[in-house]
């Protein structure tokens, strides 16, 4: 099993005696593909102490999913006619250490317009905060064609 990294993930994967055969590090606008699968390194924006964090754009079997990395908003990201319309879109709404809070992230799904969006990184800390009903009501009253999916730990979903 192949790892996907942002460059920035070299020291850790050497440090914890990861063979460097398992990862591949991708930045900014890289590609790695093979027979079945397409992975993109999307512009993140998660402050200047993190200038290799990257997004990914994962295309297979005809589906597009967007992960948005650890990313503050960036309408000029959220833009790009590469994500318009993709399958999944899943960005974190906890607002803590530049990343979207729930209104931002509302508002980012607004411009993707994906066809179901996946607010994460949530309560992943008490002091990060993320509030999925806050999120659920900007959506509901600004984003109603937007199909959103507030996801238990371990909830899967199929496309």
């Amino acid at each position: 099993t192949q790892m996907l990294l942002a460059l920035d993930c070299a020291e850790e994967v050497q440090k914890l005696g990861i063979d460097e055969k398992r990862a591949a590090y991708l930045k900014e606008n890289e590609i790695l593909e093979n027979d079945s699968i397409t992975v993109k390194a999307m512009p993140c924006d998660h402050g200047k102490d993190t200038p290799f964090a990257i997004g990914l754009l994962i295309e297979a079997d005809g589906k597009r999913i967007y992960i948005t990395g650890d990313t503050c908003f960036r309408e000029d990201y959220f833009s790009n006619p590469q994500l318009k319309n993709c399958d999944v879109m899943i960005m974190p709404i906890n607002g803590a250490f530049g990343n979207l809070n729930e209104t931002q992230g509302a508002k980012a799904a607004g411009i993707v317009s994906p066809k179901i969006c996946i607010p994460c990184h949530y309560w992943n800390f008490a002091e990060h905060g993320g509030d999925p009903q806050l999120f659920r009501c900007e959506m509901d009253e600004k984003y109603a064609d937007i199909t959103y999916m507030l996801m238990r730990p371990g909830e899967e979903i199929w496309l």
